[in-house]
């Protein structure tokens, strides 16, 4: 048979146990109290009567002390009583013909005594005096009878017994039963909670009335189930839109190469199909980091490697790179950078102002402006162009992954780049925020970091006055940095 461990009953069994636990100790210590309280008191009134009685045979000795006759002096007590001499030997008795209660040995200690009580078994005790009057010397002996105070300890044992197991059994019984009542918001969540299915995002645990622990339990489970359903959605949204971008590049890579292969007849046709399918190839890899950077991100937060940047060389060599893309022939690059160093993770931070200014190339116009400002404590990094503001609703939601202006989407790009950019600052304990100038957007990623001036004996409250540094404008081959 298998054993019920404890670990395996309900949480209103548990507390009916520890609750019966509880109280059958309490009970019990309560009964011994009163048992052992109620025979200290009768035992105490049993000493108050032989007192009372013997101090009234040894006043009727001394007021009688002329008299010869004991028995003259035993019948002015009450109860029973008896008076012997110095050697034991009975003089008197009530009632008559009572046997000698004391033994010589008995008598002899008395004698050296004020006073002592003897316990005959559980039926009698003894209260023994001496007494010297006249030049004799007697010993008093009142006896009290045990039996009522027995009888009342066996009639309080019988209760407690009696009484206690029951009392015992419908206290438990009580507790069950509250246990039951707080409890049941508890099952009914359980019950609902098993019931709760990816079918229904909106179903939540049912709330009490109360305003106890478990109506605050309920709130908090039902946040967290608001909080899962978000991030279910999110990733539901996040899956559909990457699968979508993956597909268009792919397909666009087997398209050029079918077509490559049915209508190319020269070598040169072939190297265009085959740089524009790297081209994609390209498009295809950069979305897959894109990707494993965000699910990073959400699972663990990006891994930073932070050592000393020189923010203004990691602009040029960004700007050199964008002014380098097929997408920015035409544009014009421009760096103003203060000359400083900030303590950041150097290829996230590279990730991030390249992300910023591919974004104003294929979404702006004109010259894009890449720049660097010191702050107290911190850095900023941006990127402007000439492409006019945005409307207010797609600044709201530009760093949402895959978000994309409405006139946007037959441009490149996947929609990505600026999430990743707020991830990195939030890596950093940063933030970004997109915003609209006279001439078009701006992106400011602003980091709280240790930062330095490059320059030795320049402030950082008062920073190098930024240079401005032009990169050419593209045509058809690669521009040189200038500056």
């Amino acid at each position: 048979m298998k054993h019920l461990h404890l670990r395996e009953l309900s949480l209103r069994i548990k507390l009916t146990l520890i609750f019966f636990g509880v109280m059958a100790v309490v009970l019990t210590a309560i009964g011994l109290f009163l048992f052992f309280r109620t025979k200290t008191n009768l035992d105490a009134g049993i000493r108050q009567t032989l007192r009372v009685r013997s101090g009234e045979l040894i006043q009727s000795i001394r007021q009688n002390a002329g008299s010869d006759s004991a028995a003259t002096l035993i019948q002015a007590s009450e109860g029973s009583a008896q008076i012997v001499d110095g050697s034991g030997r009975v003089l008197e008795s009530r009632p008559a013909g009572l046997s000698a209660l004391l033994s010589p040995a008995e008598v002899r200690t008395a004698l050296g005594r004020r006073a002592m009580f003897i316990e005959r078994g559980e039926e009698h005790r003894l209260l023994v005096v001496p007494v010297h009057q006249s030049g004799r010397v007697y010993v008093t002996v009142t006896r009290a009878s045990l039996s009522q105070r027995e009888h009342a300890l066996e009639g309080l044992s019988r209760a407690l017994a009696i009484g206690g197991p029951l009392g015992l059994l419908l206290a438990s019984a009580l507790a069950y039963m509250i246990a039951s009542a707080a409890l049941r918001p508890v099952e009914a969540m359980r019950r609902r909670a098993s019931q709760l299915t990816t079918a229904d995002p909106e179903a939540r645990l049912p709330v009490s009335g109360t305003r106890d622990e478990i109506h605050r339990l309920a709130l908090t489970l039902n946040d967290m189930l608001a909080r899962m359903a978000q991030a279910a959605e999110h990733e539901r949204a996040f899956v559909a839109n990457a699968s979508h971008e993956l597909r268009t590049p792919v397909a666009t890579i087997r398209t050029e190469l079918e077509l490559a292969l049915r209508h190319a007849g020269t070598v040169d046709e072939f190297r265009r199909a085959a740089r524009a399918a790297i081209a994609d190839a390209d498009d295809l890899a950069r979305l897959a980091d894109d990707l494993l950077v965000l699910a990073r991100a959400d699972r663990t937060g990006l891994p930073l490697r932070c050592t000393d940047v020189d923010v203004d060389a990691l602009l040029r060599d960004v700007a050199s790179e964008a002014a380098r893309d097929p997408r920015a022939v035409g544009r014009r690059f421009e760096v103003q950078a203060d000359a400083v160093h900030a303590e950041a993770d150097p290829d996230r931070l590279r990730q991030a102002a390249m992300n910023m200014t591919r974004n104003a190339v294929l979404h702006g116009s004109g010259t894009v402006t890449v720049g660097a400002t010191v702050e107290p404590a911190a850095v900023c990094i941006w990127v402007s162009d000439q492409g006019g503001p945005l409307p207010a609703d797609v600044l709201a939601t530009a760093f949402d992954r895959f978000a994309r202006a409405a006139d946007a989407v037959n441009r490149p790009g996947t929609g990505l780049g600026l999430s990743i950019v707020r991830e990195i600052a939030t890596a950093h304990g940063g933030e970004v925020r997109l915003e609209n100038t006279d001439a078009g957007v701006r992106c400011v990623l602003r980091l709280p970091t240790a930062v330095r001036a490059s320059v030795p004996g320049v402030s950082l409250l008062r920073p190098q006055p930024a240079v401005a540094r032009d990169v050419r404008t593209r045509t058809s081959t690669p521009p040189a940095m200038e500056g």
